[in-house]
């Protein structure tokens, strides 16, 4: 389940947060769910210690958060 979020957390990064930061549309953008979900899978049982994964997971949710608080006040109206 944590490696979801990281993948996820990652495509809010990459193609969400900074178009709604900038006030732009966002890119088209063709995900395929369930390879993202898959992949994820994957890295999770690939061997990665679940103190790096969550360590991972960390760091990643403290750039989306970071990110967040950059999107203008009026942005959340």
């Amino acid at each position: 389940m944590i490696s979801h979020f990281i993948s996820w957390d990652q495509f809010l990064l990459d193609y969400r947060l900074p178009f709604i930061i900038r006030s732009t549309e966002f890119p088209t953008v063709n995900v395929d769910v369930e390879r993202v979900n898959a992949d994820a899978s994957r890295y999770a049982r690939s061997g990665i210690g679940k103190d790096r994964l969550i360590n991972e997971f960390a760091v990643r949710r403290a750039e989306v958060v970071s990110q967040i608080e950059n999107i203008p006040v009026e942005r959340f109206h």
